[in-house]
């Protein structure tokens, strides 16, 4: 009897290997330039229906890494030449562990900061903690790095471990030492992977969503909640909600906020739940005071700039629209925001989109840092431009 059953039981497994196709993916380039390390999505159910659930993507003999997200998606990353295709094969098969290029968490230790990175860059918001406080800090925030290992948490870490110490050493009269030592473990000091020198205040900072009034920014503030939704290791995703105002009806904003492996953008996607009317919605990226150094185009979709200080060089933050926006321009900072003044803050670059009852907004934001990934204004402008361009012509994917 138990033969019976083996034999049987080879014979269900054999049918099924049999009955697993492979699916072959066809990625066509439209533009006149290379796509390099894109991420393109499949509906994963549609895929694992075919080859399985245990299955591999296959390149050049290769396997590719690949990561199954929160909405259902089967993503990986694709090369694609200049008006050219690329083919990617999944099929059944156990795939290999790859390292996580992307990673992110919320950080009690440090007011609810929620911060992410990936192999590039590193981006921070603002949570309930914060707001408690007092402090005023509206916008998203950035971490320059100039390594592709991830230090969010060694420099959250270093900070928290050193607090007591530190805050021991001045109890004893040691100032002096104490001071060392916090110099020497401050993240807003580069120690030779990067820095915090990015100045967010009562602002936008690095192209966050608000309403605009008359002329007016209303100011969002701190998230009330977060969940993490993706984390590697090819996709961060997370989704922030906030309460807003505008004209004294009292909403929700959701962003579901992503960042992929070798991209210098995050993709957010806002709505807005309680909405009666259409909303003047604009991101915003902070400008400091005496720098106009920035390149817009609406009919282009993006807006690129640079933030110069010293000796910790340049940050240079854009924003990329894949849909078409109201206006791109540059907005003083009214004399009546007076924290922003006194942190030599001159204005904002906005782009506004108007959105109608139930619909969203997507577009793209983030930065790069000239000691690492981009070293100049035009290479950054070629970068947003071509960004740009990329969103709004999107990889064609094609699986069979």
């Amino acid at each position: 009897m138990k033969k019976i059953f083996s034999l049987t039981l080879a014979v269900l497994l054999c049918a099924t290997i049999a009955s697993a196709r492979n699916v072959t993916v066809v990625v066509k380039n439209t533009l006149g330039v290379i796509r390099k390390n894109e991420t393109v999505e499949l509906n994963a159910a549609t895929v694992q229906k075919q080859v399985g659930k245990k299955f591999i993507v296959i390149y050049n003999n290769k396997q590719v890494p690949y990561q199954l997200t929160y909405n259902g998606k089967l993503i990986f990353q694709v090369t694609v030449p200049a008006k050219g295709t690329a083919s990617y094969v999944i099929k059944a098969g156990n795939a290999e562990t790859f390292k996580s290029k992307v990673t992110g968490r919320m950080h009690p230790e440090r007011e609810d900061d929620v911060a992410w990175e990936n192999d590039l860059i590193a981006f921070r918001c603002y949570g309930p903690a914060l707001q408690r406080s007092g402090e005023q800090a509206y916008g998203y925030d950035i971490w320059v790095k100039n390594t592709p290992n991830f230090v969010c948490d060694f420099r959250y870490g270093q900070e928290d471990r050193a607090k007591p110490i530190i805050k021991a050493m001045r109890a004893a009269g040691k100032m002096q030492e104490a001071q060392h030592y916090e110099d020497s473990i401050s993240y807003h000091i580069d120690h030779g992977h990067g820095l915090d020198f990015y100045d967010v205040g009562p602002t936008l900072g690095a192209g966050t969503t608000a309403f605009l009034e008359n002329g007016k920014i209303i100011y969002p503030y701190c998230y009330t909640t977060e969940k993490i939704l993706d984390n590697g290791p090819i996709r961060f995703t997370v989704r922030l909600t906030y309460p807003v105002t505008y004209k004294g009806v009292k909403m929700t904003e959701t962003r579901i906020l992503s960042l992929d492996a070798g991209s210098q953008l995050n993709k957010v996607t806002v709505s807005y739940t309680g909405q009666q009317v259409t909303l003047p919605v604009i991101a915003g990226i902070l400008m400091q005071k005496g720098s106009k150094d920035y390149d817009l185009s609406a009919a282009n979709g993006y807006a690129a700039y640079s933030n110069t200080k010293e000796k910790d060089g340049q940050i240079f933050i854009g924003m990329a629209f894949p849909n078409a926006v109201q206006s791109i321009k540059t907005l003083p900072i009214r004399s009546d925001e007076k924290l922003a003044i006194s942190r030599k803050c001159d204005g904002h670059i906005i782009a506004l989109s108007y959105i109608a009852k139930g619909a969203k907004l997507t577009y793209y934001w983030g930065a790069a840092w000239n000691k690492y990934t981009v070293k100049d204004d035009k290479a950054w402008s070629a970068y947003m431009s071509n960004y740009a361009r990329k969103v709004r012509t999107p990889l064609i994917v094609t699986a069979k």
